[in-house]
């Protein structure tokens, strides 16, 4: 079976939806629209950077219980559940650190970019900038809100951000776009989150699972069908120590793993738990992972040990070692 790609830019990232090439022209891109439209969508309600939508109005209303619908008590209830398994280290409340950081709306540091010469030229500035926005940027609760499932209604205790399982919900929801379609096979893929389906169990699609610190080189392979794969790093939106996975228990940007990659059936869940395993450290991560059920991982600390669950599907490379 032969592909064609379609892509757009949304949720800060690119976007790619691949479809079987014998698929009429106007259903393959009505498949696409709706994917975009989708997107679309949960970017225009739930994006951190947009002024007066959902949620900028829910962090206007910190320490009141607000009644919402149905698909919002989903998110809250799931990263309720994210933070539970992980001992806090999933959070929302990342909204004013990455604030405080000048992490913007083109997914940059701008504010340590726009001063990036000036402080080659004097360290200790930079030092003493550094110094300022660690003490700034202690407004984080790993509690960050309470939900009643009764009257479906949340209380935030601290502003939130949904950067931390944002793409891997919209993947869910494309993925429920196309299931609705009983197409016999496609992939989409949404940065560091994608998903794969293919009506035979024996095929699929082949994803490379990059080296952490060299992005030409891989160090393995997945099939993909039927479940989400997600992989979180710090590689790709950086500057200086900053990027954008934070330890919520430091304040600190993340600086124990290189790379982790989950494999889930839900892209929510494969997305949240990359972020927090990546955020724990590779010790806790290990930790964790056996006590989380029907997910599967791959680590890799700072100091290049690797680690995986039994049932993570792939094929390492034969001088990647294990511990």
């Amino acid at each position: 079976m032969e592909f064609k790609e379609f892509s757009f830019d949304l949720l800060g990232s690119k976007i790619h939806i691949l479809l079987d090439k014998e698929l009429e022209d106007k259903k393959s891109q009505k498949i696409v629209q709706e994917c975009y439209e989708e997107c679309l969508r949960i970017d225009d309600w739930y994006s951190r950077f947009k002024d007066y939508n959902t949620l900028s109005l829910l962090n206007e209303s910190i320490g009141e219980w607000q009644e919402v619908d149905d698909e919002l008590f989903y998110i809250f209830s799931k990263a309720k559940e994210f933070e539970e398994n992980t001992n806090g280290y999933f959070t929302l409340s990342t909204k004013e650190i990455l604030e405080n950081w000048g992490y913007d709306s083109q997914y940059q540091f701008n504010k340590a970019l726009n001063n990036e010469e000036e402080f080659e030229e004097n360290e200790d500035e930079f030092e003493d900038w550094n110094k300022k926005e660690k003490k700034s940027s202690k407004k984080i609760s790993i509690n960050s809100f309470e939900i009643d499932e009764e009257d479906l209604s949340v209380k935030l205790n601290s502003p939130i951000e949904f950067g931390g399982l944002g793409k891997g919900y919209a993947l869910d929801c494309m993925v429920e776009i196309c299931m609705s379609y009983k197409l016999d096979a496609f992939m989409i893929s949404a940065g560091g989150d994608l998903y794969s389906y293919h009506k035979d169990s024996s095929k699929g699609f082949i994803v490379y699972l990059e080296h952490p610190t060299n992005e030409k080189e891989q160090i393995g392979i997945v099939h993909v069908n039927g479940f989400s794969l997600a992989s979180s790093s710090s590689n790709r939106r950086k500057w200086d120590k900053y990027h954008h996975i934070v330890n919520p228990k430091t304040k600190e940007p993340a600086n124990e793993m290189l790379s982790v990659y989950i494999q889930a059936q839900k892209g929510i869940d494969a997305d949240s738990y990359a972020t927090a395993l990546f955020a724990m450290g590779f010790e806790k991560a290990k930790e964790i992972l056996l006590k989380l059920d029907n997910i599967e991982g791959l680590l890799i600390s700072n100091n290049f040990k690797i680690y995986k669950t039994k049932n993570f599907k792939c094929t390492l490379n034969k001088n990647t070692q294990l511990i």
